[in-house]
């Protein structure tokens, strides 16, 4: 805080502006504020279900590919 008291001289009402904490949102922000984390959120769960879906697919493959080669293999023995 040392700076900033020399740069404002020894004025309070400077430094108490600079100081001052930020303001609430008002309560008829708050319902928006909220439906906005809550789309966030649903937005979020929506791209972790496409992902997971995604590896499952991919995994399944890989799994499709090594049987084949494992009976691949036992044929060949």
């Amino acid at each position: 805080m040392r700076p900033y008291n020399e740069a404002m001289g020894n004025n309070p009402v400077l430094q108490s502006q600079f100081t001052a904490q930020p303001q609430k949102a008002s309560d008829d922000a708050s319902p928006k504020i909220k439906a906005a984390y809550e789309r966030f959120f649903d937005d979020v769960a929506k791209a972790k279900k496409a992902h997971r879906e995604k590896i499952n697919v991919i995994l399944r493959t890989i799994d499709e590919r090594k049987i084949k080669d494992l009976k691949e293999k036992l044929k060949e023995m």
